[in-house]
């Protein structure tokens, strides 16, 4: 008996100092959160920066790049050494400094002057730090007039040019910046503990509070938004615009609070989101009744409970004032003519709309596909005929009826392009697409499922990864995405090596193979459900959801640039190619060719 009273008390004993050690990695951003007024916008909150760069290192991405292959194809760029003020040469310093609970937080929008404050706690020698942030003071614009101001004991360093300033300042082992000085003061004031209103700070607004509940105990990096300064603008807009629908608050009027919280878990990256917002959607069930059209080769997949009436209210609102240009309104003014109503799309569709994309191994592209169940087949006939009959005067359906659908093709009178949307209505499913074959598959699956993605193991991995979602779930393929991306894009940049001279600086045989990346890349799954006073979204992948698609969006803007910077068409320069509407030279007068 004694001994089973020891070991209860020990039992005891170690859930307490977990859970300890859990209220203390909780209370890391209430101590940030402290420094700060409740009325702060934004912040983000860094609490171990040597600890993420240790857990980056171990990551399933940073394999990558530590690949021989990759190294090698790296070689040259690799091999400049950092320059003073860029991205590794700021990451070097802060490694140096062992930088803690560094943070940056936008206090106020006031009067279109936004106000800003960052900080963090060095564990290093006064030695390191003294070098590190006297050197920061280098870039700052030397025409700059430097002041110094005390303060409760505190030497402010204030530097001013024009309308702008920066005030930096040391206070024990913590170093704060701002561009306000009386941001800095109230700081310092937080900091040293004479502040006595806690209802004034950060932790005090209990839409903090109750965003912090929904976060992980640990994380890598960790923003919170309060969006409310934002709405305030908003309404303050509309209202002057005189607006109808002032007494409806839009979206972001409703949204209480969003915070992001990033950490790493064996080699991947977990994201997890909160935004406090009313229960947006009716009460249904996220049943993914859409997963048996999805076949191995499925590279997303994703499901989501929508109110079809809203969407379509959104897109093809009727009338003049149309902010998407005449092709929705034609489509809203189509709709109406036809008597569709909201209760229409309410009976005719389930609440659940799917996105399929494949890329077979023999495809060049990949296809796209949305799905949505089908409740009313005489409602959804009624809803699809006015889609069709809103298109322009250059443009028509062609119907037909097969695998027991109904089918509208569109034909372009210009012929120019090869895509063709498609639509098929069955009395099981409604499903659009951009060619005919992945819609005939799509509706034969439908209504003789067959295995596919849903018993695959990599499938069924990873969807145990997140909680069960009740609003939203997506499934990412990253490997088959860059192994499709590599087998097409590999000969167009071996054939646009040869007339665009600038590819001639990057040794495309030098390439990593595609297995040499995929192996690294396990698929990214994400799902969300509602909790509380908000939805909370996870992610988990060698990226986030999030990440990847912010990923996607900065790739599109560089590889954008770069087409304007490098002219594919600049090559062909000189060469005796002909173009389209240029005049040809007689045969007996050959253009002559360029001398290289």
């Amino acid at each position: 008996m004694k001994r089973l009273s020891i070991l209860v008390l020990g039992v005891v004993a170690v859930g307490a100092i977990l859970y300890g050690v859990r209220i203390a990695e909780r209370h890391k951003s209430s101590g940030i959160a402290s420094l700060l007024p409740r009325s702060t916008v934004a912040f983000a909150h860094l609490p171990d920066f040597n600890a993420t760069m240790e857990d980056w290192h171990k990551s399933d991405i940073y394999q990558i790049y530590l690949e021989p292959a990759v190294q090698e194809f790296l070689k040259n760029p690799k091999g400049q050494p950092p320059r003073p003020g860029s991205v590794p040469s700021r990451v070097d310093e802060f490694q140096q400094l062992k930088a803690r609970d560094a943070f940056l937080a936008l206090t106020s929008i006031a009067n279109d002057k936004p106000k800003l404050v960052a900080g963090f706690e060095y564990h290093c020698s006064s030695d390191v730090a003294d070098r590190i942030i006297g050197n920061w003071r280098s870039y700052i614009n030397p025409t700059a007039q430097r002041e110094q101001t005390e303060y409760q004991k505190h030497q402010i360093e204030v530097y001013r040019q024009s309308s702008y300033s920066i005030a930096m300042v040391r206070d024990q082992n913590w170093f704060f910046a701002s561009n306000d000085l009386e941001e800095l003061k109230a700081v310092l004031d937080r900091a040293d503990g004479r502040t006595k209103d806690r209802e004034a700070l950060l932790t005090g607004d209990p839409s903090y509070t109750e965003a912090m509940t929904a976060m992980p105990a640990s994380f890598a990096l960790l923003t919170y938004v309060q969006p409310k300064s934002f709405a305030e603008r908003l309404a303050a807009a509309r209202n002057s615009a005189g607006s109808k629908d002032s007494k409806q608050k839009v979206l972001l009027e409703q949204i209480h609070s969003v915070c992001l919280a990033t950490r790493f878990d064996g080699g991947k990256l977990q994201d997890t989101v909160f935004v406090g917002i009313p229960k947006q959607e009716q009460s249904a069930e996220l049943t993914r009744n859409s997963l048996g059209m999805a076949t191995r080769s499925t590279i997303l997949y994703a499901a989501n409970l929508v109110d079809f009436s809203t969407p379509a209210g959104i897109l093809f609102p009727v009338g003049d004032n149309n902010a998407l240009g005449p092709a929705a309104k034609k489509i809203g003014d189509a709709l109406a003519a036809a008597g569709v109503s909201a209760a229409d799309w309410q009976a005719a569709l389930g609440s659940e709309l799917s996105l399929i994309s494949e890329w077979p191994e023999q495809a060049r592209w990949p296809s796209f596909l949305l799905s949505a169940a089908v409740k009313d087949g005489a409602r959804a006939r009624k809803i699809v005929d006015a889609l069709t009959h809103g298109t322009g005067p250059d443009e028509h359906w062609e119907q037909a009826d097969r695998n027991g659908a109904h089918y509208w093709s569109l034909v372009s009178a210009s012929g120019w392009f090869s895509i063709r949307p498609v639509m098929a209505l069955s009395d099981r499913v409604w499903v659009a697409g951009l060619d005919a074959p992945s819609v005939d598959e799509a509706v034969q699956r439908a209504s003789q499922p067959a295995p596919g993605l849903a018993d695959s193991e990599a499938y069924r991995k990873a969807e145990g990864l997140v909680p069960a979602p009740t609003k939203f779930f997506a499934y990412v393929d990253p490997a088959q995405i860059y192994s499709r991306i590599d087998a097409t894009v590999r000969p167009f940049l071996f054939m646009g090596a040869l007339f665009v001279p600038a590819a001639s600086s990057v040794d495309l045989g030098k390439i990593p193979p595609p297995e040499t990346v995929t192996k690294h890349l396990s698929p990214i799954v994400a799902s969300q459900r509602y909790a509380g006073n908000g939805y909370i979204a996870e992610s988990v992948g060698p990226l986030t959801l999030n990440q990847a698609g912010l990923g996607v969006a900065v790739l599109g803007g560089f590889g954008a640039m770069a087409y304007h910077k490098m002219n594919p068409l600049d090559g062909l320069k000189g060469l005796p190619l002909p173009l389209p509407g240029a005049k040809q030279a007689p045969a007996s007068s050959p253009t002559p060719m360029a001398t290289p």
